[in-house]
């Protein structure tokens, strides 16, 4: 007899939870003496898909077979390049609600904030440094809700 793998649905009720990008992280523990775990990162995206976009300029495509949290190709610019040209645009007014500021955040580290439903950013590359890096839009809307941008992923080269 061979076994069978345990299949498992499982029905998630968001109530609450703003628009924008968001990752739920599930942990699997089995019953036993020994209790082994697994965990697995479930990236979902509430609202339309434009209520906050992020887009950089002065980028390419690169090659390789890294993609992003939403399979997209990784972004590839150089370091002597200098400076990245960012644009953060909120649609949150379409929702009946202001945006009172935006902001450029690389992992949990404030880059950049603007106030107001857009921002244009200039980032100096020597400020995030080589390798991958990970950047994510995120507005403050009035009532005091923040909503995330899908994360970016930017490899920095020599």
């Amino acid at each position: 007899p061979h076994a069978v793998p345990m299949q498992t649905s499982l029905n998630v009720a968001l109530k609450g939870v703003p628009p924008g990008y968001h990752e739920i992280n599930l942990q699997f523990i089995a019953e036993g003496p020994l209790s082994p775990r697994s965990s697995a990162m479930l990236p979902i995206w509430i609202g339309p898909p434009d209520c906050l976009t992020l887009e950089l300029s002065g980028t390419q495509t690169q090659a390789a077979a890294r993609t992003d949290d939403a399979n997209r190709p990784t972004q590839q610019i150089s370091l002597q390049t200098g400076k990245l040209s960012i644009d953060i645009i909120s649609a949150a007014a379409a929702q009946g609600k202001e945006t009172v500021r935006v902001s450029l955040w690389h992992d949990a580290e404030q880059l950049e904030v603007a106030d107001g439903e857009k921002g244009h950013f200039s980032l100096p590359l020597d400020r995030i440094g080589m390798g991958p890096v990970r950047l994510q839009a995120q507005a403050e809307l009035s009532d005091g809700t923040l909503v995330k941008s899908l994360p970016v992923w930017l490899e920095v080269v020599p």
